[in-house]
């Protein structure tokens, strides 16, 4: 009995000083937080891509700036006078470079081509010359890993950012090798970035979610619910949130139970809710 009555003085004692030694090292940690406002979040996927054309070459090597009567990418209807006795056969854009690709990818062979295929016209040589291509409706062929879209259907609208602008473009058609999946697009829009070369990346806008951006760390299971932390003055308390989106960089809510600049904890592991953190 004395044995027994020992041992409880001694677990509460221990209890004690680890309470203490733990309410201490709270005080002392720097808990980082974060000021929260509702805003967009666009989930990405990068792409690397090449536009496929019917390109009509019209020259083929070098150039005298002088007898130029147009600058590359300019737009011009058909028959105008492009470089000496050379007209425009079709309306549409002109390019001042050849790189050898010309009308070497279409809609009907394009499944046959591959990542290495579009990464060798990153760096491709170009040399002078004159093509011109219809620009009332753009063909492009896309690649990236498979794992990064879920589903895609025909027809439907994929979104584009490009150089910090976005394009609406429409899936012809998409097909897998290996791990990555290749999307054949087209878009009404004219790409700034197809004058200077056919080879072109961005990024693949998957989804929006409107709500609060929050770091993923910030987000923690506290007695059977995900949630995060939120500074008040010394005292940190738990708010159970519904999540839209998560991934390994952030999780978006628009859970009403937060508002707008409140403290998010970045760090919150081993936080209590209505803990004290600030002496």
């Amino acid at each position: 009995m004395v044995k027994k009555q020992f041992l409880i003085k001694y677990t509460a004692i221990i209890s004690i000083i680890l309470a203490i030694v733990l309410c201490i090292v709270a005080l002392n940690t720097e808990y980082k937080t974060v000021k929260i406002q509702q805003e967009w979040y666009e989930d990405k996927s990068y792409f690397e891509g090449i536009y496929v054309m019917n390109e009509v070459v019209l020259k083929n090597g070098e150039l005298n700036n002088k007898a130029l009567k147009i600058q590359n990418g300019d737009v011009v209807k058909k028959d105008k006078v492009l470089y000496e006795n050379i007209k425009s056969p079709i309306q549409g854009r002109v390019f001042l470079y050849i790189d050898g690709a010309e009308n070497k990818y279409t809609l009907n062979n394009i499944k046959n081509i591959t990542k290495e295929d579009i990464l060798s016209l990153k760096d491709s040589k170009k040399n002078e010359g004159i093509k011109m291509v219809d620009n009332t409706l753009w063909y492009m062929c896309i690649v990236t890993n498979k794992d990064e879209l879920k589903t895609l259907k025909k027809n439907k609208e994929m979104i584009l950012e490009v150089n910090g602008e976005q394009y609406s473009c429409t899936i012809k058609d998409y097909f897998i090798k290996n791990e990555n999946i290749f999307i054949v697009l087209s878009t009404q829009f004219d790409l700034v970035e197809f004058n200077l070369q056919r080879y072109f990346d961005g990024y693949i806008i998957k989804s929006r979610y409107y709500g609060y951006i929050l770091p993923r760390e910030s987000v923690v299971d506290y007695n059977g619910e995900k949630g995060v932390f939120i500074k008040k003055g010394e005292y940190v308390y738990f708010k159970p949130i519904k999540i839209s989106h998560m991934d390994y960089k952030v999780c978006v809510t628009s859970d009403s139970t937060l508002k707008d600049n409140d403290e998010v904890v970045v760090n919150p592991k081993n936080l209590k809710d209505k803990q004290r953190i600030k002496r």
